[in-house]
């Protein structure tokens, strides 16, 4: 709000009374949640990688989305650099499959996932080995794996607004360019 108040020369009340009357704003506007994260070292780029599955179904159906349930998310923990492939269900070779098409652009050196199946499986586990990757899962229930969480709070509430503001439940036409935007950002 302070920024637009500088940009816009308005008051910041005036600012924050136009926003709250703005459906998407107040509809939109994010609880803050604290809670206890485990710090992350990271020395360089492609260090570690953080992989999470965001379940989309809840914000628009598959069938306007070519049939998408889930996207694979992954974010470099030392850039911030995100990815996120749309997969149709959480089996091990659709997951697989998403992570070699990150992979053609860049391999991290290790990997954090969650004990999921899908990242447990055979066909993840020798990808993974294939490209000298080391894989581990987060141990606590309580502190997961913060960023790749983090990043998908923040698509999933892009995802909403695009969806509100457009009057749609069709986001993977824009999704790449909600990508785009987080990582220009």
């Amino acid at each position: 709000m302070n920024e637009l108040s500088r940009k816009t020369g308005l008051s910041r009340k005036d600012v924050s009374d136009f926003l709250h009357q703005q459906d998407v704003y107040t509809k939109h506007k994010p609880l803050i949640r604290k809670f206890k994260r485990r710090r992350i070292y990271v020395s360089h780029i492609y260090d570690q990688w953080q992989a999470d599955l965001l379940f989309v179904y809840k914000f628009a159906r598959s069938k306007y989305n070519d049939g998408t349930k889930y996207l694979l998310t992954v974010i470099d923990c030392f850039s911030k650099y995100a990815w996120a492939i749309p997969i149709k269900d959480k089996s091990s070779n659709e997951v697989t499959q998403a992570f070699k098409k990150i992979f053609k652009e860049r391999i991290p050196e290790r990997i954090q996932t969650n004990k999921g199946l899908e990242f447990v499986g055979k066909t993840t586990q020798e990808l993974f080995k294939e490209n000298n990757i080391q894989w581990f899962t987060t141990e606590n229930v309580e502190i997961k794996a913060a960023m790749v969480e983090r990043f998908n709070l923040t698509l999933g509430n892009k995802i909403k607004l695009y969806l509100s503001e457009n009057n749609t439940e069709k986001y993977i036409d824009v999704l790449d360019k909600l990508i785009k935007n987080y990582n220009h950002s």
